[in-house]
């Protein structure tokens, strides 16, 4: 009996050990891409380690939670940014006793500084 349970171990240490050791390393590569994406680390790193094949497509293709769009030229900007690159429109609040120019109240042009 011992022989044969010695056999067992060593066939899953052998061959299941690795798999499972591969399955935490690609859970952990959703988890990390997931993060940078502003996105849940623990739900994506579990989906990654349980199905990575769905869960690396499906996270590249959800869209950016740290991405708001410009409302003048639509180019994804940062939350953290002040300026959209391309329009060189400025984002956020207003001064008191400004008004409010340009077609949203999403980014500010500061036209009462000519």
């Amino acid at each position: 009996m011992i022989p044969l349970l010695e056999t067992v171990v060593t066939f899953i240490a052998a061959h299941f050990l690795p798999v499972v050791l591969v399955a935490l390393g690609l859970g952990a590569v959703t988890a990390a891409i997931a993060v940078r994406r502003g996105r849940n680390s623990f739900f994506w790193w579990l989906f990654g380690t349980t199905l990575f094949v769905l869960a690396i497509p499906l996270i590249l293709i959800l869209p950016d939670k740290n991405l708001k769009r410009c409302p003048e030229c639509a180019e994804p900007v940062r939350k953290e940014a002040s300026t959209a690159a391309s329009s060189g429109r400025r984002r956020g609040r207003r001064r008191r006793g400004t008004k409010r120019t340009g077609r949203c109240s999403f980014f500010l042009r500061f036209d009462s500084f000519r």
